[in-house]
């Protein structure tokens, strides 16, 4: 299409810009060397201004059709374009809720065995020392509390990325 595009172009600076007064210039120089009778310059003229008209509305008509189809084209392009961008992004939020709702319900599950396994411990302590004394009881549960601490700031982290991830999806 380039070829066709460049090959028009060259061809047509030639003929589209071939005025009266180069014709007569031009009939002159043949009747000159005897190419052309002069009672037949007027019609040659005529003739040449003609074709010099008719090549020049086909090089248009053929730069309109090649500007048509590039238009053409590059509408097709972008509409590809945009529909792959669209079944991504479409994916990308599916995927990402997906794995949002997953950590939810791990984060849940987790926080249910823990919760059991503290009770335990907490249970198994009070048996091997055998005894309710409230001060141990207290230091056990500030142990348990400094265990949930850790735990609950690795789910603030956890939730705080997974904000992160919605406000990336929000502003796509």
């Amino acid at each position: 299409m380039a070829k066709t595009i460049k090959d028009t172009f060259l061809a047509s600076l030639g003929v589209m810009h071939l005025t009266r007064e180069k014709a007569e210039q031009l009939s002159k120089k043949l009747i000159k060397k005897g190419a052309l009778l002069k009672e037949k310059q007027e019609v040659f003229i005529k003739v040449l201004m003609e074709k010099s008209k008719e090549s020049k509305e086909e090089i248009e008509k053929k730069l309109k059709q090649t500007a048509s189809d590039l238009i053409a084209r590059g509408d097709i392009v972008e509409k590809k374009a945009r529909k792959g961008k669209d079944e991504l992004e479409k994916k990308l939020k599916e995927t990402v809720g997906r794995t949002v709702a997953d950590l939810k319900v791990k984060g849940k599950q987790l926080q249910e065995k823990q919760d059991k396994a503290v009770q335990g411990l907490k249970d198994t302590l009070k048996k091997k020392i055998g005894t309710d004394d409230a001060r141990i009881e207290a230091r056990i549960d500030e142990k348990i509390q400094e265990v949930k601490a850790s735990t609950e700031s690795d789910l603030a982290k956890m939730k705080k990325e997974i904000s992160e991830l919605k406000k990336i999806l929000k502003n796509k």
